[in-house]
């Protein structure tokens, strides 16, 4: 616009930015009642020379797909901030935006867009809508701001539009795509279709945007049948994409790059995956051995448990057998002590002879069978004087 270079939106962003040569860098100007999204993208932005302006329309909002924008902004040139005062002290606001009663005939982008050279006309060519893609033709009469359907492009799609000032030829072509058409724009304004007034429109757009008296007459704005949407659409030309027009080089070099990219891309979501998944695998192996390890400690300390008991056990054992020996030494010299001849230690040692506890003691310990025989003896003798003292009623015969 009057040899600036302007910048509006973008992917990422929503700023109005001006290229200062002087400083070869980007010069951002505040947006007050512009647009207020975090971002707008695939939008149109024409330059209205005549009235130092620019107007912006449509678009997507942030990087949500389905968010269309059906929105128009002008933006007037405050000359003031261009000539500066008298003191040469800067202005800090150069453009103003403001927001038009005018809307477009439905939200979309990633349309197609050209202003005739007279300024009068702005033609808007497919784009996506929140119905899907669309392959409508509209055309907006910027003196009384009413829009007008035109006819159709040659398929659904989103498309880049370029008017050839010399032949007066509106290209479009389809974006991601090599394929290309042309259509006079004389056939495309003489079409006979119905106007679309805007509900919204009013005399106070004309005053915010009046551009310049059209050097094209205005069409017959009677209805008309599909008939002639038929025609417009059959009336596009499809140009030749061979290797050796430029329109192909530069589409199919587009193209490329496109797949190049796409590949890159596929190839990066594979070799994420893999390794993600390489690391869920290491992740899942690296807890089965926690688990193994843990376990096996848990089976040593039950081992050493194990152990430990049997070690008790045996310790157990040593003293029971050792208690046991040291009561036989015991009892065996309780025996060699009470070894006298008497009836009563005969009977005894006999008694203890035919147990079981006593096996290992041997023959010799003990009495011979001659002094057992004499030690029965005894005992008859013993046992007759003891009846005899029972009968005499507690008197002993000598």
């Amino acid at each position: 616009l009057n040899g600036e270079l302007h910048i509006v939106g973008g992917w990422n962003h929503c700023k109005h930015l001006t290229w200062n040569d002087a400083q070869r860098c980007f010069v951002e100007h505040p947006m007050e009642e512009g647009p207020q999204n975090q971002s707008i993208q695939y939008h149109g932005l024409v330059a209205l020379q005549t009235t130092h302006q620019l107007l912006l329309f449509g678009g997507n909002e942030g990087s949500q797909w389905n968010a269309e924008i059906n929105s128009m902004w002008i933006c007037n040139r405050n000359r003031q901030a261009v000539e500066g005062d008298a003191d040469d002290s800067p202005v800090p606001v150069q453009y103003c935006w403001k927001r038009l009663l005018c809307d477009m005939i439905r939200p979309m982008f990633g349309f197609g867009f050209i202003l005739t050279d007279d300024e009068q006309y702005l033609l808007t060519f497919g784009g996506r809508t929140q119905q899907g893609l669309t392959n409508d033709i509209f055309v907006l009469n910027l003196s009384s701001w009413q829009w007008r359907y035109l006819g159709k492009t040659p398929k659904k799609a989103m498309f880049h539009a370029v008017l050839n000032r010399k032949t007066q030829y509106v290209h479009l072509f389809e974006m991601n795509s090599v394929l290309h058409w042309k259509l006079s724009l004389h056939s495309l304004l003489t079409s006979k279709h119905r106007n679309y007034a805007s509900s919204s429109s009013s005399s106070s757009d004309s005053a915010i945007a009046t551009p310049v008296a059209a050097a094209v007459a205005q069409t017959n704005t009677t209805s008309g049948g599909n008939g002639s949407s038929s025609l417009v659409r059959d009336n596009w030309m499809a140009c030749a994409t061979t290797p050796s027009t430029p329109y192909f080089a530069m589409a199919q070099l587009a193209l490329n790059h496109k797949h190049q990219q796409e590949h890159h891309q596929h190839h990066h979501r594979k070799k994420n995956n893999d390794e993600d998944d390489r690391k869920q695998f290491m992740l899942q192996q690296q807890d089965m051995i926690r688990t193994l390890q843990s376990e096996l400690q848990l089976t040593k300390r039950q081992l050493l448990q194990i152990q430990s008991e049997h070690i008790q056990v045996l310790e157990e054992n040593v003293t029971l057998k050792s208690e046991n020996e040291s009561l036989r030494n015991n009892i065996q010299r309780a025996l060699e002590k009470v070894m006298i001849r008497t009836p009563t230690a005969t009977k005894l040692i006999r008694r203890l002879q035919k147990s079981e506890t006593f096996m290992l003691l041997s023959d010799e310990d003990f009495i011979t069978d001659q002094e057992t025989n004499d030690d029965e003896e005894d005992d008859n003798i013993t046992e007759t004087e003891t009846e005899h003292y029972d009968h005499s009623q507690h008197t002993r015969t000598p």
